[in-house]
């Protein structure tokens, strides 16, 4: 499983503290072992990259991303 936050989910993680952090799944993601992503791009241009790397939530541009595990089989889920 591969996680990729782009543009509202990374809003929440960024604008939320230490708690509403560890709520919304992020350390349970991580904790499991689960990779976690957000969407360089999208966070440059919402002004929250700064606060995503306060989080150390790793960025890059997620279109070259998502084509190459779509491309390895992995299913693609929106919500």
């Amino acid at each position: 499983m591969k996680v990729i936050f782009f543009g509202p989910s990374e809003k929440a993680i960024a604008s939320g503290g230490d708690k509403e952090f560890e709520a919304g799944g992020v350390k349970n993601l991580r904790d499991a072992g689960i990779n976690v992503l957000a969407c360089s791009r999208v966070a440059e241009n919402n002004g929250i990259k700064d606060l995503l790397l306060q989080k150390s939530i790793p960025m890059e541009p997620v279109g070259p991303v998502i084509a190459n595990y779509i491309k390895q089989g992995y299913a693609v889920m929106t919500f």
